[in-house]
């Protein structure tokens, strides 16, 4: 990571947080010629976006269960975007970045699957399930065929590859911040962030003036914008819920 902020100065955006979201949005940004600098504290990546397992979302997981779910629906366009980035055709170059696998399978026991055929034929979906033979079936689950087996168009990227692709070409761009918990903000008349008051290397303030202020910074949203005057906003967290089979699936 890029060494810390040294000296005040004013950008068009500053970001708090280097995962996936803060990293993206300040290529996106870049790219379209405004200033912006990325803050974080930990190593870029640290947190949500490592714990993510790299998995391009469709909105499968996100509808399964639901009658309508507005997140899903958007969540339908994210693999194409993410397929040209990856093919070095779209406006990120990704092309660098490996893949682990390029679909994620969903297996759905016997009985479940007729739930979920009216949801894979659904226009507010659209997602590319297709159903396997068993023959098909990944090998971790061909010894076994029972239930119900699909192939979802959700690649699953290197995420450090992926972080490393998307910060080298803004390295000037990123910095580092000590001592998070002493981070403070002017505001406006109007109520808004002016600045952000950041610990400096010799533990003087520096201060950072943007137009626009972003929280990507996943849970560390919550201490950041409790640092704010005024600021009396509650920040959703939203649990991770996995299982994690281990040992001989032959």
């Amino acid at each position: 990571m890029a060494s810390p902020l040294a000296a005040s100065g004013r950008v068009d955006v500053a970001i708090f947080g280097g995962g996936i979201a803060g990293l993206w949005l300040l290529a996106e940004l870049r790219r379209a010629g405004f200033s912006a600098l990325l803050l974080e504290c930990e190593s870029l990546g640290a947190g949500q976006t490592l714990a993510a397992q790299g998995i391009i979302h469709s909105g499968v997981k996100y509808a399964i269960g639901r009658k309508t779910d507005p997140l899903a629906g958007r969540l339908t366009e994210m693999p194409e975007i993410w397929h040209r980035a990856l093919a070095g055709t779209g406006a990120i170059d990704l092309s660098a970045v490996p893949l682990r696998a390029r679909h994620c399978h969903l297996w759905l026991p016997p009985g479940a699957a007729n739930a979920v055929v009216g949801l894979f034929a659904s226009h507010a979906l659209r997602a590319k399930a297709h159903r396997l033979a068993p023959a098909d079936w990944p090998a971790a689950l061909a010894g076994n065929p029972v239930g119900t087996v699909y192939a979802l168009e959700e690649p699953v990227v290197d995420v450090p590859a992926l972080i490393r692709a998307l910060a080298a070409p803004h390295a000037d761009a990123i910095r580092k911040i000590f001592n998070p918990a002493e981070i403070a903000f002017e505001t406006d008349a109007d109520g808004g962030i002016a600045a952000a008051l950041l610990p400096g290397p010799d533990g003087k303030p520096v201060a950072l003036r943007a137009a626009r202020f972003v929280f990507a910074a996943g849970r560390g949203n919550e201490a950041l914008l409790a640092a704010r005057p005024g600021f009396d906003a509650e920040t959703q967290r939203r649990p991770l819920r996995m299982l994690a089979i281990k040992g001989d699936l032959a």
